[in-house]
C-alpha cells in the first residue's frame, strides 16, 4: 500500500470500468500525521450517494495505478424511502384520504377516486433522504413508460425547514384512468411510486 498515491472509489455495484465512479478520496487525506501502522484505521468519508434502490461498493487500490485487487472491495445498500401522503383529497375520493408506498413497494390498487381535472396536495415524506430542488413528481397512468407523464411538478425546498416532509400543489389530467405517482432524482428511474388511484368524470 502505498500511502501517497492509495486512494478509494465509490462505485454502483458490478461498474465494469474503474473510471466511472461516483466520488474518490486519496487516503493520505485521512492518515494520521505519523502515517499508518499494522492494525492501525483510518475514517474515509464519502456523501452518501441519493439513489437508495441500487447496491453500492467500495474499492481500494493500493496505487494510483487504476487497478485494485477485488479482495479489498465492500458491496452495501443505502436505507431510505419516500412516502406519499394525499392531503385534501376532493369530496368525490371514496377511500381514505392518505396512502403511501416505500421504494421497496410496487404500485397497489387502491380505492381512492378522485375527480379528474381536480387540485390536490401531496405531501412528500422522506426517510434517511435528502431531498434537491431539481427532484420531481410526476402524475403517470401507470401503462405509461417511467419517463412519460400526465403532468409534473418539481418539488419545493426551503432551506430555513428542518421538516422531512415537502408539500407540493398538483392538478389531475382530465383523462379517465387508473394513475400514479413517481419521484424523479433524475431523469432515468423514478426513485418511489405511490399506490394507484383512479381519476374519474
Amino acid at each position: 500500500l502505498d500511502q501517497d498515491s492509495a486512494w478509494i472509489g465509490l462505485y454502483v455495484a458490478g461498474e465494469p470500468s474503474n473510471k466511472n465512479f461516483i466520488e474518490t478520496k486519496y487516503l493520505k487525506q485521512f492518515i494520521p500525521l505519523e502515517g499508518l501502522r499494522l492494525g492501525s484505521s483510518a475514517d474515509v468519508i464519502f456523501k452518501k450517494p441519493r439513489d437508495f434502490t441500487r447496491n453500492y461498493e467500495i474499492r481500494l487500490f493500493p496505487f494510483r495505478a487504476s487497478s485494485w485487487d477485488h479482495s479489498d472491495q465492500i458491496t452495501f445498500r443505502l436505507s431510505g424511502a419516500i412516502d406519499f401522503v394525499f392531503l385534501d383529497v376532493p369530496s368525490s375520493s371514496s377511500s381514505s384520504s392518505s396512502s403511501s408506498s416505500s421504494s421497496s413497494s410496487s404500485s397497489v390498487p387502491s380505492k381512492m377516486r378522485l375527480k379528474k381535472g381536480s387540485t390536490i396536495k401531496i405531501a412528500c415524506r422522506f426517510q434517511s433522504f435528502e431531498p434537491s430542488a431539481w427532484d420531481w413528481v410526476s402524475i403517470a397512468q401507470t401503462s405509461l413508460p417511467p419517463l412519460q407523464y400526465n403532468s409534473y411538478q418539481y418539488v419545493v425546498i426551503d432551506p430555513r425547514s428542518e421538516s422531512s416532509i415537502n408539500t407540493i400543489t398538483l392538478t389531475l389530467p382530465q383523462d379517465v384512468g387508473i394513475y400514479e405517482l413517481r419521484y424523479f432524482i433524475d431523469n432515468t428511474q423514478p426513485l418511489s411510486r405511490s399506490p394507484t388511484f383512479f381519476i374519474v368524470d
